[in-house]
């Protein structure tokens, strides 16, 4: 076990898991959403799960446990086959070795806007919601070679512009469009769950990566007959066969009542830790 550590880790890893809880995506008619979130590792039993000539600087483990379909291809790694034309499962990864940038993770975790960043901002400002949106009440932006006023936006809601004067509709459209650009950014981009992550952990003087390790699962593997397949391809990807019984085992589940990581795994998931058993 390494002797370096994260300075607070387990109030840092707190505050993460409550960032992720009220920020990323969730919708209740199909349940897609962050199930819970496993704290394992070094933040929370002092040994790490990694090979020792992969210990290299100290991060917080957490297991992101989920329904959430932009996830599911980050529970194991792929490679792309050639002769096949598409992608195959990877005999030679290794989970104990090689991890997911944890920025991409947060990502698919969405936001209370939409489960995909991407299609938000397309939709939103790329797609010209909020230029649409400015363009309709351009007369009450617009005075002469005035521009500037107060708009209401989809999303974005109220937004004022200070009113300054330009000689030419190009300089003054770009003005209107700095702050609207602005207003998007800090009442919509800002809540995207890996913005809000990322600006709390810059408070701390750290970057998500290699301060946050995050691993996928979905849900249905730890529920006795399902994602049986599923289940033997993450134990196949696995150089250590113990590893994925000893991280659920010895693993705590983020507990949104107490604000800890304090409930065992088979308190909410009865023997899904069983299931990873190795034969």
């Amino acid at each position: 076990m390494s002797d370096k550590t994260i300075p607070n880790a387990m109030d840092i890893a707190e505050n993460v898991a409550r960032i992720i809880f009220e920020s990323s995506y969730r919708d209740k008619m199909w349940d897609e959403r962050v199930q819970d979130l496993l704290l394992f590792g070094s933040t929370l039993t002092g040994e790490s799960f990694k090979p020792t000539d992969e210990q290299k600087e100290p991060d917080i483990d957490i297991l992101v446990i989920h329904t959430l379909h932009g996830l599911t291809e980050y529970g194991m790694f792929m490679k792309y086959d050639e002769e096949k034309s598409e992608a195959i499962l990877d005999p030679e990864a290794d989970i104990t070795r090689q991890r997911y940038d944890p920025v991409c993770v947060l990502e698919e975790m969405g936001s209370v806007f939409g489960a995909d960043n991407f299609k938000v901002w397309n939709l939103i400002h790329d797609g010209n919601m909020l230029y649409e949106g400015m363009i309709d009440q351009m007369p009450l932006l617009r005075n002469g070679n005035f521009y500037g006023g107060v708009v209401k936006l989809p999303l974005v809601g109220e937004v004022r512009i200070p009113v300054q004067r330009y000689d030419y509709f190009t300089e003054g459209f770009k003005h209107l469009t700095g702050y609207i650009d602005k207003a998007f950014d800090e009442k919509v981009a800002s809540t995207f769950t890996v913005n809000r992550v990322r600006r709390f952990l810059e408070e701390q003087g750290m970057p998500i990566e290699p301060t946050l390790d995050l691993i996928a699962m979905h849900k249905a593997m730890l529920e006795p007959g399902k994602a049986e397949d599923q289940r033997k391809l993450a134990l196949q990807q696995s150089g250590d066969p113990t590893f994925w019984n000893s991280i659920l085992c010895s693993g705590r589940l983020y507990n949104k009542s107490t604000g800890k990581f304090d409930t065992r795994l088979d308190d909410k998931y009865p023997g899904g830790a069983e299931l990873f058993r190795p034969d």
